[in-house]
């Protein structure tokens, strides 16, 4: 028996026999789903393409497999204005993928990869009402740019105060920390947030500034150095009739990507944060049953000929949006933890490499030009069917190693273009609480996977999948 296993006996047994007590008090929520997957070419290379950088990602074969995971989570409302909550995922892999014994990774899903192929506590936080405002403090999942800006499931302590249609808010974010004490001074990193938002009957305006300050290479015997970004993050949503449109965007200025504590070492040198700007635009027009739209994403790329200077590429390292998936193959979180080039299947590290190495696609949307059409239509109250179609190319053509200069050694890419995607969903609800989806996703791979390789052959991917989920 796991050690994770007695206590999820012992909630069980809380649930089951203390549910008389305190039952109308708990809300117990989760979700289950299982998935099937079937990939046809995940390298992106065509059989006589040559090797990619890490000839381990030459796979050139399709993949199929399922996958699963229980998530469960409670609130229990211990008195009035006084909340508990807590939340923990069961049984998230592969169905008979190797189980991993030692933590061999740190995730955003999990403790441990042992713990999370059995059952790992993700969440467990307080809410608290004061006559100043409501308090939050602890582990929660803190959801992207859209709302507090504080990345997936976090750490932090925030503080929300309503007035009619206004909103204050301030955080404090625990972003890493040292796991030993004596590791060094001070090598930590933390974010603050203070947001302001004003809602209207038909929108809101929102706006967020972020001091994001990074100690974690602050101990280093030689070369240690910190990092301060700051950010402002206004959003504004409009309904007008039939029309609606959404605007999100992160101005990242005034801060430095890499400041050294002492003379920066040999062929190294202080990074400047300049203007860098992410944006998002959604125009939707509900036409009920039918909807169409478009995405336009333009996030700004790294001059790879200004290693003085950081432009963009920025929304990795501040963990924004990565649950944003606008097609089911490019820059979808579930393809990327599960299909995306990562022994560990994390979120953050997947990739679609291609011959482009560490700079293929992530989960983020980082330097690209995104354009995308969609349409959907509820064919019954039960049945609806979403097509899509996407098209990317990247702001600025990087190199292998953005921290040297250009050079014949450390070419920029032979391409920007990414390439584009055919969508097609059909989502289903069997019960109320039981939906059945199937996908298909065709990617016409642009030559941007060639790396800095202009001999190197591609090939054309597609994805099928089909996914059962249950909520309760």
């Amino acid at each position: 028996m796991t050690k994770s296993r007695p206590i999820f006996l012992l909630i069980m047994f809380i649930v089951f026999f203390a549910a008389p007590g305190f039952a109308a008090d708990a809300k117990i929520y989760g979700e289950y789903y299982l998935q099937g997957w079937y990939e046809k070419n995940h390298s992106l290379l065509a059989r006589d393409g040559g090797a990619p950088p890490d000839s381990t990602l030459e796979n050139r074969g399709s993949s199929a497999f399922y996958t699963q995971r229980l998530r469960m989570g409670v609130d229990l409302k211990v008195a009035r204005g006084l909340m508990l909550g807590t939340r923990f995922d069961a049984l998230d892999r592969k169905w008979m993928a190797a189980r991993r014994p030692v933590p061999t990774s740190t995730t955003l899903r999990s403790s441990t990869d042992s713990e999370q192929e059995n059952i790992g506590f993700e969440v467990a936080y307080a809410v608290f009402d004061t006559p100043i405002g409501r308090w939050t403090a602890g582990t929660h999942a803190g959801g992207s740019s859209y709302s507090t800006g504080l990345g997936g499931v976090t750490n932090s302590i925030a503080w929300t105060y309503l007035h009619g249609p206004w909103l204050l808010s301030a955080a404090a974010k625990k972003g890493s920390e040292p796991s030993e004490i004596g590791t060094g001074t001070n090598n930590d990193s933390n974010t603050y947030s203070l947001v302001g938002q004003y809602k209207w009957d038909k929108g809101l305006f929102y706006l967020r500034f972020s001091d994001v300050h990074s100690r974690t290479n602050n101990g280093l015997p030689v070369g240690s150095y910190k990092s301060n970004y700051y950010v402002f993050s206004p959003i504004i949503r409009q309904k007008i009739g039939i029309f609606s449109f959404d605007w999100d965007a992160n101005f990242v200025s005034l801060g430095w990507s890499r400041k050294y504590n002492d003379a920066p070492p040999p062929g190294n040198t202080d990074i400047k944060i300049t203007q860098g700007i992410n944006s998002r635009l959604k125009l939707h027009f509900d036409m009920a049953p039918a909807g169409v739209g478009a995405y336009f994403v333009y996030n700004q790329g790294d001059d790879p000929a200004t290693l003085d200077k950081k432009e963009g590429t920025f929304r990795e390292v501040l963990d924004y949006d990565r649950s944003f998936n606008p097609c089911l193959l490019l820059w979808n979180e579930d393809y990327m933890h599960w299909l995306g080039g990562d022994t560990e299947g994390t979120v953050n590290t997947g990739t679609i490499s291609g011959n482009a190495g560490s700079k293929g696609i992530k989960t983020y949307l980082d330097n690209v030009w995104m354009y995308q059409i969609y349409g959907n239509y509820n064919v019954t109250p039960k049945m609806y069917v979403h097509l899509s179609y996407t098209f990317a190319y990247a702001d600025k053509k990087p190199t292998m190693n953005m921290a040297q200069p250009v050079s014949a050694s450390n070419p920029v890419f032979v391409s920007d273009k990414i390439g584009s995607e055919l969508d097609f969903i059909v989502k289903y609800k069997i019960y109320e609480n039981l939906e059945y989806m199937v996908g298909a996703a065709y990617l016409w791979t642009g030559d941007y996977f060639k790396g800095t390789n202009p001999h190197a052959k591609l090939s054309n991917n597609y994805l099928l999948t089909h996914k059962l989920t249950l909520t309760f």
